[in-house]
């Protein structure tokens, strides 16, 4: 394999002089290939180690300028990071202060901060433009926020406003709309892109 990453951590003085790495791996080839093989093809690997009698300081290159007597350690499969969970329209009604932006553009129109939390308040009464107004709203929040994506979903939610009358135009029926609104609503509610 090759080394894709790695650290070492100087934990100090002690009484072993005992210090951590870990490695990131690519596994390239080998007898035990499969056993780090995920089903979507992935091959990373991690190593973490413990190394007793560490002559490394802190300072200089991992790769050199050091030593350790004995070494303990686990070599496994690279742990996956999980995704952050996505939020709902009420979260992000209620949470202004987490927006990592101050505006979105719908329609041709570019909406503030203001103009967007003002839209996830209202009330719907039946507008089907309002109700998918606020899940696009809270789906691209949570795209943007980095928790998880649902491009085309909210792509084709974008579209079918614009192609509906705009926000507001007191549209009644789905028309199509409703497998859209309900995958977004998904995905803001953290089932997935579904």
């Amino acid at each position: 394999g090759t080394v894709s990453d790695y650290g070492l951590l100087n934990i100090g003085a002690n009484e072993f002089g005992t210090d951590l790495a870990d490695i990131a791996l690519v596994v390239t080839g080998g007898s035990l290939m499969s056993l780090f093989t995920a089903a979507n093809g992935d091959t990373s690997a991690a190593a973490i180690f413990a190394l007793k009698e560490s002559t490394y300081n802190g300072t200089g290159s991992f790769m050199t300028g050091w030593g350790a007597a004995n070494s303990k350690g686990d070599l496994g499969a690279a742990p996956s990071v999980p995704e952050t969970p996505t939020s709902t329209i009420g979260y992000w009604k209620n949470h202004p202060e987490v927006w990592n932006f101050v505006s979105l553009e719908i329609c041709g129109d570019i909406l503030d901060q203001s103009a967007l939390l003002s839209l996830l308040s209202t009330p719907t009464r039946g507008d089907k433009t309002i109700v998918m107004t606020q899940q696009w709203i809270a789906a691209s929040l949570n795209e943007l926020a980095g928790n998880g994506s649902c491009s085309t979903a909210i792509s084709d939610a974008e579209g079918w406003i614009c192609s509906h009358g705009g926000i507001g135009s007191s549209r009644r029926k789905w028309d199509g709309g409703e497998p859209i609104k309900d995958t977004l609503d998904n995905f803001n509610n953290g089932l997935g892109c579904i």
